[in-house]
């Protein structure tokens, strides 16, 4: 589909510093840790520090990303969140200053839980109009928002940030094959977040209508992932790695048996890490793949607040000296 060919070089993650395993939530809430598992099925969520800020995450996952492509500079740097509160200049911006990065373009982006998939695919554009390497950087403190709300919206969020540095020649060269998603502005209420200031208190900062939006995720999860079979003339075994957004436990589950995914095909990572928003593709990336290749094709999807869906397929073509 794409005549753009990309080598992902490097993912960093980073986590909030403070871990709340299913004891520790139990005790604080008043709820059984059987409880916590049946209904949640996340074992541990992370929380932003005292003084830690979202800024910091998305540093140190841009920095882990940098070091383990080994470049001291970027052309472009795109960023993705659903929760800055810092209005006052582009979250991309910050993080290049915080790395001492001066690249030609610092830009954010959003859109919703779409927003990792659609800021690799706004880089990869970048590197076909010239420049030479993009940092995509996806960060957000939905734990930390949703501390005070329900317990079924408050236990599954985490604080985390991932990020993957993009260049237009690399150790390993991917190419687009297939893209499928779209928007449904009129549902956005289903999930929203708040600033702060814009919510009465805790419990209105994150809203989530669970149910109606569990059925949504999977229907477009499901869709997408055929969708992108389809436009590429694949089989859903033909794929080596499927990563969806890391929403829930259950939600992934019946994801997978609907989209027909075999158990060692499908990477998730949400019972350890909870749900980081924008940032739980590359968080899950940087766990697996951090530090070795990436699979020969790779789909990322990703389904939730917006309420967007955006799904893509790439796979490995053969070096330039090579073809």
């Amino acid at each position: 589909m794409s005549s753009v060919s990309f080598s992902m070089s490097g993912i960093g993650a980073a986590l909030g510093r403070i871990c709340l395993d299913n004891v520790a939530c139990a005790e604080r809430l008043g709820l059984s840790e059987d409880w916590m598992r049946r209904r949640i099925g996340i074992d541990r969520r992370f929380l932003l520090g005292e003084g830690e800020t979202l800024l910091e995450l998305a540093t140190r996952a841009a920095d882990a990303a940098m070091t383990r492509a080994g470049r001291t500079s970027v052309d472009a740097i795109v960023a993705t969140t659903l929760t800055d509160a810092d209005k006052s200049s582009t979250l991309a911006s910050r993080i290049g200053s915080a790395l001492g990065l001066k690249p030609a373009l610092a830009t954010d982006l959003q859109a919703g839980h779409a927003s990792f998939p659609a800021a690799l695919l706004s880089g990869i554009g970048l590197l076909g109009v010239g420049m030479n390497s993009v940092l995509v950087v996806s960060a957000d403190s939905l734990g930390t928002a949703a501390v005070g709300t329900e317990p079924d919206t408050a236990l599954i969020f985490s604080d985390g940030a991932g990020a993957a540095l993009i260049e237009r020649d690399g150790p390993a060269n991917y190419r687009i094959h297939a893209i499928d998603g779209g928007v449904d502005a009129s549902r956005a209420g289903l999930f929203a977040v708040r600033a702060r200031e814009d919510a009465p208190d805790a419990a209105h900062r994150v809203h989530m209508r669970g149910q109606a939006l569990f059925k949504f995720v999977v229907e477009h999860t499901v869709e997408t992932l055929s969708s992108l079979c389809q436009r590429s003339g694949r089989h859903i075994d033909d794929i080596d790695c499927v990563v969806p957004h890391q929403s829930s436990t259950r939600m992934l589950d019946v994801i997978r048996e609907r989209a027909g995914v075999k158990a060692e095909r499908w990477l998730t990572n949400v019972a350890s890490i909870g749900n980081a928003g924008t940032a739980s593709i590359p968080i899950a990336l940087a766990g697996s793949y951090g530090a070795r290749a990436l699979p020969s094709s790779l789909a990322l999807v990703s389904a939730g607040a917006g309420l967007s869906w955006l799904g893509l397929l790439m796979s490995s073509i053969a070096a330039p000296e090579e073809a």
